[in-house]
């Protein structure tokens, strides 16, 4: 994840100069709990702000 909100490096990306610490706040954790709810029977990257969600077959 880039400093961009919703903008990920690509995969296999090794130097990623411009990813955020990656400590959570709570507000953070609560994102991602709705997130992981909204998602739960998708597939593929969901960006979700300061985050993207990526689920693997």
């Amino acid at each position: 994840m880039t400093t961009r909100a919703g903008e990920d490096y690509p995969r296999g990306t090794v130097h990623q100069p411009d990813e955020p610490p990656l400590q959570l706040t709570v507000d953070h954790l609560r994102t991602l709990r709705r997130a992981l709810d909204e998602t739960a029977d998708g597939h593929g990257t969901h960006p979700y702000g300061e985050f993207v969600l990526v689920y693997r077959d």
